[in-house]
């Protein structure tokens, strides 16, 4: 697969609701599950090799019990702005549920991926965030923890990979 087949892939999936994360508009879960199961062999031939983040929200819950869920739904439409600055253009990144994302890293390694994952905490703790009710500042802060894989290192399937990250995440 060419990185014009992949992107013209992915070009069509951003318009496709069914793809979609409506609160965020990165990717959703069916859109990780669709690339594994279709793209993710084509891909992996493109690239030497991949890396995958699992990226979970610190102290979320206390952003929705302290500021309520609409403040949660700002934090999570912010930390998605954020990942779409802080990451490569052709990085997919994926709301993976709740407050999880997921950023799969065509031709990066792990050692890239991590650098790629501090630029992005780093981002996330130097920002700020507002409570829509009050337009108060959410004094919780914001951080991620992080699970790393790569391919070909922790697998050969996206979804063995995934898994990989997910173990190392806690």
């Amino acid at each position: 697969m060419s990185g014009r087949h992949l992107t013209g892939h992915l070009a069509a999936a951003a318009t496709n609701l069914a793809f979609k994360d409506d609160l965020t508009g990165l990717f959703n879960r069916r859109l990780l599950s669709h690339l594994f199961e279709h793209w993710w062999e084509e891909l992996a031939s493109e690239h030497q090799q991949m890396a995958l983040l699992i990226l979970d929200l610190d102290r979320f819950k206390a952003v929705n019990d302290t500021y309520g869920h609409l403040a949660g739904d700002v934090v999570l439409r912010r930390v998605a702005e954020i990942l779409r600055h802080t990451f490569r253009g052709d990085d997919i990144l994926v709301r993976f549920g709740g407050d999880e994302f997921v950023v799969l890293l065509p031709g990066a390694g792990r050692e890239e991926a991590g650098v790629l994952a501090e630029r992005a905490r780093h981002a996330l703790v130097t920002s700020s965030f507002t409570a829509p009710s009050a337009g108060m500042v959410i004094e919780v802060p914001v951080s991620f923890s992080l699970g790393v894989a790569s391919y070909p290192d922790d697998g050969e399937l996206g979804e063995a990979i995934l898994g990989r990250a997910d173990e190392r995440l806690y």
